[in-house]
């Protein structure tokens, strides 16, 4: 029994030694751990203070430079133009004809849809497009299905860069009256109604008729009107209008889109000109002067390099013009 007790004794003293000996070791080895982590993070900490993003020089040009043009065929009119992809473009000329062309202006798809005055492209390249009451899309496949249903005519729509929400303008006429009420709705990616935009906080009317809408990149979304561009947030909540110049006699916005530094172009039909704009709708620059000897604009976009595509009236010609020079420095 005695020798028991002992050699038990000695298994007890040999495992608290060796338990000892591996806390020692596991903490040495934390403390190893620790001190190798902390220089890591202070090499990440050093190399982001290296790393300076790069400061982005904006020029306005004070002449815009015409780059090429693009002969759409089979139409008269080019009514609305959508970026479909880097080097393609789909253009309506609002009475029947959908066409997606290349730069070169070879023909790539082509729908037969009455009355489609409006279109845009969504997040995975489908496209949007109204026909009537509706809204319907263009999958890449060829097929199209109708996403939302209105009560009223869509005038215009606009999917959203930043989160794929789809926005809708839509009016009516007062029953014998010529008074016109309009409205934008928000819609998700699937068409299920998210939001109401029809009156300021004053209870006012800020829509008569939206011919065209777009969202900046700060979320605001603009709506050219009758005689002016109307702002709201993105809650929808009315910040300013745009007017034009205070000289002008009369302003008549029509196709409106904005850029990737959040720069907005307005077409203005009365005086055949497109304004840049700040997303603070500061009038920056009078774009399209008297010596391109143009028609009227008609429809405009814009792509991530700065490059404007300008439709005429009663033509099928799209002119693309360079209005920004930015470089890093």
């Amino acid at each position: 029994m005695q020798e028991k007790v002992e050699r038990l004794e000695r298994t007890l003293l040999a495992t608290n030694r060796s338990l000892k000996k591996f806390k020692k070791k596991s903490k040495d080895d934390l403390q190893k751990h620790r001190e190798e982590m902390q220089e890591v993070m202070k090499k990440l900490l050093s190399n982001e203070k290296e790393k300076k993003d790069p400061i982005l020089l904006v020029t306005i040009l004070p002449s815009i430079l015409q780059t090429s043009h693009i002969s759409v065929p089979g139409i008269e009119n080019i009514c609305k133009i959508s970026l479909a992809s880097p080097d393609k473009l789909w253009v309506s000329d609002g009475e029947e004809e959908l066409l997606q062309v290349d730069f070169k202006g070879h023909l790539r798809q082509r729908s037969v849809i009455q009355y489609s005055i409006s279109h845009t492209i969504t997040g995975n390249g489908n496209l949007l497009f109204t026909c009537g009451e509706n809204v319907k899309k263009f999958k890449s496949d060829g097929t199209i299905t109708t996403l939302i249903t209105s009560t009223e005519n869509v005038e215009c729509i606009h999917s959203s860069r930043i989160n794929g929400d789809i926005l809708v303008g839509i009016y009516c006429t007062i029953p014998h009256t010529e008074t016109s009420i309009g409205k934008v709705i928000r819609y998700d990616k699937k068409g299920k109604k998210l939001l109401d935009i029809e009156q300021d906080n004053n209870g006012q009317q800020l829509f008569q008729v939206p011919y065209d809408i777009t969202e900046n990149k700060n979320g605001d979304i603009w709506t050219s009107d009758k005689c002016m561009a109307v702002v709201v947030d993105k809650s929808g909540d009315h910040r300013f209008n745009y007017t034009g110049l205070p000289s002008q006699s009369s302003f008549r916005p029509q196709r409106i889109c904005t850029d990737v530094l959040g720069y907005v172009l307005v077409c203005d039909n009365f005086s055949s000109s497109i304004h840049l704009l700040s997303k603070e709708g500061r009038l920056l620059s009078i774009l399209l002067p008297k010596q391109y000897n143009m028609r009227p604009p008609f429809a405009l976009c814009v792509d991530d390099k700065h490059n404007l595509y300008l439709g005429e009236y009663e033509s099928n010609i799209i002119t693309v013009f360079k209005y920004l020079e930015v470089t890093e420095q």
